[in-house]
């Protein structure tokens, strides 16, 4: 899910400054659902956003039975905004921005399922399942991304 939405704020040519998740649980969990986000870097990278997503969920997940989850990015800037700090690989970061660029153009080439990690090829993943889905129904797969 933070995948697609980063491949759209590339598409878009913008980074996002605010990263957010939305935990809703089952009725029978009787628990407020989760409203959570963070402040970040301007960033469009899958792997930051993931990794902001990730720790936001398991920083504020307390367990029981999920039935909804959202993530959204905010406060957009231009992809030309550009922050390093002294102990960043400038030459990785830009790498890693070539690979990102190459792997979008790939999928809009030949689809969204063209290139997918290796674990949604393993036995329990639903990966490629859940990726013709949207908000867990079927609803046109991945309209705005192929």
């Amino acid at each position: 899910m933070a995948e697609q939405v980063a491949i759209r704020l590339r598409r878009a040519k913008r980074k996002t400054t605010n990263v957010a998740i939305f935990v809703g649980y089952s009725k029978q969990e009787q628990k407020r659902p989760i409203n959570a986000q963070i402040k970040v870097e301007p960033t469009q990278s899958t792997a930051v956003l993931c990794d902001h997503v990730v720790k936001l969920f398991r920083k504020k997940y307390t367990g029981g039975a999920v039935r909804d989850i959202g993530v959204r990015y905010d406060n957009f800037v231009s992809e030309d905004i550009v922050t390093y700090s002294l102990f960043d690989d400038i030459d990785a970061i830009e790498k890693g921005e070539i690979l990102e660029r190459t792997i979008d153009n790939v999928r809009e080439r030949f689809g969204f399922l063209s290139l997918q990690k290796a674990s949604a090829l393993s036995e329990n993943s639903r990966a490629i399942e859940r990726s013709k889905l949207i908000g867990g129904h079927s609803a046109g797969g991945l309209d705005g991304l192929a």
